[in-house]
């Protein structure tokens, strides 16, 4: 990889050339993941063939990532930072695909609450499996002295991709995430 070259603004501070060299790697190496996050696409799971934002809503129903069991398209439109428009097509694949169910809030006419169906469910937990398995797999050349540094770099990372969820929340008008105390444990679900 190339060397990020540094803009006329930045000071010549070690630690500063430094933590600029690291960000520019971070945008280097970060949109691999996302490629391959997406790549997720090209694999069937039963009857499937799922897009990364039908993959993101059924994780989100699954783990009750939001604190409520109304799910509206609203609410997940304001979690995922799009338009109100791009949930509503991905629902309707979804519940086309029998992985979700609308059904009209009795209050308010115009709302619907979406719930995972057992087929969604399952899904979910075939997708979380391969991801995990494939991330694991390609661990496989770290030690075990590597793996509590990773989990450290891991925590370090968790809190800068917060810091820039929260700069594109303030962009928006929209409250920051907390910072959590300790990194969040990965909660499995039960499926590994």
């Amino acid at each position: 990889m190339r060397p990020i070259h540094m803009s006329s603004q930045e000071t010549d501070e070690p630690a500063d050339q430094q933590r600029r060299q690291l960000a520019g790697r971070m945008m280097q190496v970060l949109p691999f993941f996302g490629s391959w996050t997406d790549s997720v696409r090209d694999q069937r799971f039963g009857s499937s063939n799922l897009g990364h934002r039908q993959i993101q809503i059924l994780y989100t129903l699954r783990h009750g990532l939001l604190a409520t069991d109304d799910v509206t398209p609203s609410a997940l439109a304001t979690l995922f930072g799009v338009q109100p428009s791009v949930i509503t097509r991905v629902l309707s694949r979804l519940e086309s695909s029998g992985h979700i169910t609308r059904t009209v809030d009795p209050r308010d006419a115009r709302s619907q609450f979406i719930r995972i169906t057992p087929e969604g469910y399952d899904v979910s937990v075939a997708v979380e499996r391969y991801y995990l398995d494939s991330m694991i797999e390609s661990m496989a050349f770290l030690t075990d002295e590597d793996l509590p540094v990773l989990e450290e770099c891991m925590a370090k990372l968790s809190r800068i991709a917060i810091g820039l969820e929260n700069r594109r929340r303030a962009s928006v008008g929209r409250e920051p995430l907390p910072f959590p105390d300790s990194p969040l444990p990965y909660q499995p679900d039960g499926v590994i």
